[in-house]
């Protein structure tokens, strides 16, 4: 089973507090600010090489279409009014650059009443809303909705995902599997196109009554002689599923009796799902997940109604 990970909000918190490299904390905040605050953005203070000259840092729109300029500072909490100070200074020195948005990122805790005290202050000198965004709001993002970011960044594991995370860490599942079946796979063996097909029209099937909130019977067995290239066909479909739904494959040799025994391996290998409301939004949006098994060995599934059990995983069994 899985090691469990010291993954607590003040862990996180502190790790963002003690970074050190300035352009991997700014992209920590771009991606950040894409996730979970919405705003678009350009970035152009840092390189694959690291930090670069110029100013601002990233700049970009909010969701209101109003023009951003994004400023980062890796500061302690008596040092950051001085780095938000010379930011503010620079930006707006720049000729044909006015933003109605300043959006300052720092790793440190802010104060309330100085954070009220800046806001004033830079409205009554440039005109602009000034937006604060410390340590805490973004450990909060990283522990919550955007845990995918927190492994990809920090380093620590994800607990909940979200769409994204979740099919990240189904890919890495499969890759791992594959090498456990390099000598029955080869991607250049020719796949029966009345096979793949019949496949796919049972996975629509199993995706629209998803959708319907009637799903119905959700396995399908592929059944055939020793050596007739089942392996082949069911990791072909993992490649194939795998880009736009969450496709996981579980060794043959793993008995499943009950549900009790799918969810213990679906949680070892990739971790816990997906809420309902990202889900929900995710079907509605995409229509394209489907409460499917496919396995080419006879096992007991179960299925349980949407609000449930709402994720459409998509389970191969391999010999």
């Amino acid at each position: 089973m899985r090691k469990k990970q010291d993954n607590s909000y003040q862990g996180t918190a502190l790790t963002i507090a003690r970074m050190t490299d300035a352009a991997r904390f700014q992209t920590l905040c771009d991606r950040l600010l894409e996730a979970r605050w919405q705003y678009e953005l350009h970035p152009r203070g840092a390189s694959e090489h690291g930090t670069v000259p110029g100013q601002p840092d990233s700049w970009g729109w909010d969701s209101n279409g109003r023009v951003c300029a994004f400023q980062y500072g890796i500061c302690t909490r008596t040092s950051w009014p001085g780095k938000l100070q010379d930011d503010l200074e620079e930006v707006a020195s720049i000729e044909g650059f006015s933003p109605e948005i300043f959006v300052f990122c720092t790793n440190c805790s802010i104060d309330a009443k100085k954070e009220r005290e800046w806001q004033a202050k830079v409205k009554n000198l440039y005109g602009w809303e000034l937006r604060i965004i410390g340590v805490l709001e973004l450990a909060n993002a990283l522990d919550t909705s955007q845990q995918g970011i927190r492994k990809d960044m920090l380093g620590i594991e994800v607990e909940h995902h979200n769409w994204e995370s979740l099919l990240a860490a189904c890919h890495e599942q499969r890759q791992r599997q594959y090498n456990r079946y390099s000598g029955k796979y080869d991607p250049s063996l020719y796949v029966q196109r009345q096979a793949e097909q019949k496949v796919q029209a049972w996975c629509r099937q199993m995706a629209f009554s998803l959708y319907q909130g009637k799903p119905q019977a959700g396995r399908l067995a592929i059944v055939d002689q020793a050596g007739a290239g089942k392996t082949n066909i069911v990791l072909h479909l993992a490649e194939e599923f795998g880009s736009k739904a969450p496709v996981i494959i579980i060794p043959g040799n793993v008995i499943i009796t009950d549900h009790h025994t799918l969810e213990r391996e679906i949680v070892e290998a990739v971790g816990y799902p997906v809420d309902d409301r990202t889900y929900h939004a995710e079907i509605h949006k995409q229509g394209r997940e489907a409460s499917t098994a496919i396995e080419h060995q006879q096992w007991d599934s179960h299925r349980q109604e949407p609000e449930q059990n709402p994720i459409g995983w998509c389970v191969l069994l391999c010999n």
